[in-house]
């Protein structure tokens, strides 16, 4: 939702007059500045009173000076007791004007968030099937560590290019992890899409999980292969604001509580699938539509 000029310039105005009322900085500039209209007041009336009194033949002197600056304090003194009324009046609109801005700037605020829910669930609906992520295959085992080929899927289960990967770890018992964020019974809840997993590293009966080697799901950007859209592909949005929804999902799993907190999710939590392999296993890793990783071979699809 894009904020509307109108608020904008509310938004602008309450917070300059927020600085200058309530900060030391805000202050100090309101002084000066009404100091310098002060000076300049002061010395045009002691120019002019210089003027008069060379006219008349006279000299100014420091006597002179001090009772134009008297009169000058005297002239403000008396505007402001003869303008409280006004000064009132600019006061009260300014704090209306401050007030009213914070409210605004809270309803857009509420309304922007209302949006993005939206297109939150727009994302889980494009999203709402089951996808085959990642073929992995022992391609060696020796002196007790696996080597393991990855090759990475798109959206329609084929290999994407360039993103194969190899991975060596110790141990034979391969575990593949994930996150898997829940947003069932949250505002963004969408169909039979309750779970967004996205697996993220492998580890084994010798790799502490905490230790797992990184998987490099994603090309340049932050969405993972098998959830990358061309424009065509998506309903509902345009491709820059399906990915930047997308996203934040997923950076959901980095501040669960925050997400929590916002209605955005139930829960993140970790699911790992495991298998132990020898030289030429081959299975597939797949997000299922209800969330969370399951292990198939080939021939079953």
């Amino acid at each position: 939702m894009t904020e509307s000029p109108l608020l904008k310039i509310a938004v602008d105005v309450s917070q300059t007059l927020l600085w200058i009322f309530t900060t030391p900085t805000g202050l100090l500039c309101l002084m000066v500045g009404w100091m310098l209209v002060f000076f300049v007041r002061f010395f045009k009336a002691l120019k002019d009173r210089s003027l008069l009194l060379a006219a008349s033949g006279k000299k100014s002197g420091l006597i002179s000076g001090v009772s134009v600056l008297m009169d000058e304090l005297v002239s403000v003194g008396v505007w402001m007791a003869a303008n409280i009324p006004l000064l009132i009046g600019v006061v009260a609109i300014l704090s209306v004007l401050v007030a009213l801005s914070g409210t605004v700037a809270k309803v857009d605020e509420y309304l922007n968030l209302q949006q993005k829910i939206r297109e939150y669930s727009l994302v889980l609906k494009n999203l709402e099937r089951r996808y085959k992520v990642a073929k992995v295959k022992c391609v060696k085992q020796e002196n007790g560590v696996t080597t393991l080929s990855i090759q990475y899927f798109d959206q329609n289960g084929n290999a994407v290019k360039g993103s194969q990967e190899r991975i060596e770890i110790n141990g034979q018992d391969i575990f593949i992890d994930a996150l898997v964020v829940n947003f069932a019974y949250s505002g963004i809840e969408s169909g039979e899409k309750r779970n967004l997993a996205v697996p993220y590293r492998v580890f084994s009966e010798k790799v502490a999980q905490k230790d797992g080697v990184p998987l490099k799901i994603a090309s340049a950007g932050t969405v993972p292969f098998v959830y990358e859209r061309a424009e065509y592909q998506i309903l509902g949005m345009n491709k820059e604001a399906f990915d930047a929804r997308l996203s934040e999902l997923l950076a959901v799993a980095r501040d669960a509580e925050r997400a929590r907190k916002a209605g955005m999710v139930r829960s993140v939590y970790g699911n790992a699938v495991h298998r132990v392999m020898t030289k030429d296993d081959v299975f597939f890793i797949w997000v299922e539509q209800s969330g969370g990783l399951t292990i198939k071979e080939e021939y079953v699809f």
